[in-house]
Parts: C-alpha cells; structure tokens; sequence
C-alpha cells in the first residue's frame, strides 16, 4: 500500500495519491467507516485524486480548484459515491472525475 498527501505542495503531481494492490472490503473503525472524505479543498498540484484500488470510497463537501493536467482519476475501485463537489479553474479540455475499471 502507497498513500500520500500533498498539503498546498506546489509542483506535485496529486494532492491525494493512493495506491492498494487490491479492493478492501467494507470495515469499521471505532465506528467511523473507513476510505471517508469529508470537507476538503485541493488545489496547488497538477491534479487532485489518483486512487487506484479500494472500495467504499466516500468524497463529501470537495472543492477542487486550479489543477493542470488532469482531474480526479479512479482505478479499479469499487462503490464510490461522490457528493457536493464544486469545482473552479480547470482547463476546459479536462474531465473533473475519471473511473477506469471501476463498479
């Protein structure tokens, strides 16, 4: 497993980059579910999400400003849902969220 964040690092290549070798299952932990995002605001990266692998991923209150090359890109991820998501400054030839190989 390779996560990592990027706080405000100008230059990176994604504010959230999450690399799994394969899906996780549903799990609880201390009663919260896990792979759960809520109020973030990403920007000062050449995109906002790589996440390759996983399942139950929950995106809640995003705002995603500014990026370069590209939004936010799925791999192999299974039941995403995606909610209150405002978006500014992208280039018009980028698509805001990507899903390959994804249920």
């Amino acid at each position: 497993m390779n996560m990592r964040f990027a706080n405000q690092v100008n230059g990176a290549d994604y504010c959230i980059h999450a690399d799994f070798y394969t899906t996780v299952p549903p799990a609880a932990f201390a009663g919260a579910p896990i792979n759960s995002f809520n109020g973030l605001y990403l920007t000062a990266a050449k995109a906002p999400i790589y996440w390759n692998y996983g399942s139950q991923l929950t995106f809640t209150n995003i705002e995603m400003e500014g990026f370069t090359d590209d939004g936010a890109l799925f791999i192999n991820c299974e039941n995403i849902s995606w909610e209150e998501c405002y978006t500014e400054a992208f280039p018009s030839n980028v698509n805001t969220l990507r899903f390959n190989s994804c249920s």
